[in-house]
């Protein structure tokens, strides 16, 4: 009972709330002011919006709570996942999303586009550098993050097939005052190599972090 007298109480926080400018992001702010600006600026999933406000009482044995939302970018038919790691005060200590498309292989400023990766980093760590383009974001990605990014690779050898794993790790690039983790996961199995195989399976997912 208490958990869901909590969980009403901050969902009239973020239904009052004044709704952030995409100035200010989710990374530092109270809980209730981030999915307000989140409902702002992107079609959040209402229905299980409750139900993940009340998750992020459970905390980990670090006395973390976290909160999984998901969502839509405007005119973006992707469900996007958005994982907010809290303090014990409520406040916002990481954001992480899952992306659309990869941003590894994107080179120009449309390809860029196309993966959603500023429209999250907007939404998750806010205008926070002092020249907030698109570009400029793009050209931290391609020139501070692509260079640090490592590929690690596990082989299963079965009685039929193989099952294959890779990983694309770049963790804490600093970024304006917060750092950046991205992530990559890669699966398939049959070839050995990926661009041959009938099926494989993808996540990208970046992350905001104080």
């Amino acid at each position: 009972m208490r958990v869901l007298l909590s969980t009403l109480a901050l969902l009239t926080t973020v239904a009052a709330a004044s709704p952030q400018t995409s100035s200010t992001g989710c990374v530092g702010a109270p809980v209730a002011a981030c999915v307000a600006s989140l409902r702002a600026s992107m079609t959040l999933e209402e229905g299980q919006l409750a139900d993940a406000l009340a998750q992020r009482r459970r905390t980990d044995v670090n006395g973390r709570g976290v909160a999984a939302l998901f969502g839509r970018l405007p005119g973006r038919p992707d469900l996007v996942k958005i994982v907010l790691a809290l303090t014990p005060d409520d406040r916002v200590k990481a954001a992480a999303a899952t992306l659309p498309h990869d941003p590894r292989r994107a080179r120009t400023e449309e390809e860029y586009a196309e993966t959603g990766v500023y429209e999250l980093a907007q939404r998750l760590a806010g205008a926070r550098c002092p020249d907030p383009s698109p570009l400029a974001f793009y050209r931290f990605f391609e020139n501070a993050v692509k260079p640090r990014i490592a590929v690690s690779r596990q082989d299963l050898r079965g009685a039929f097939a193989g099952g294959h794993r890779e990983l694309a790790l770049a963790e804490r690039v600093p970024y304006c005052g917060v750092f950046v983790n991205y992530t990559g996961s890669r699966s398939w199995s049959g070839a050995d190599d990926w661009y041959f195989a009938a099926k494989v399976q993808e996540t990208r997912t970046i992350e905001f972090a104080q």
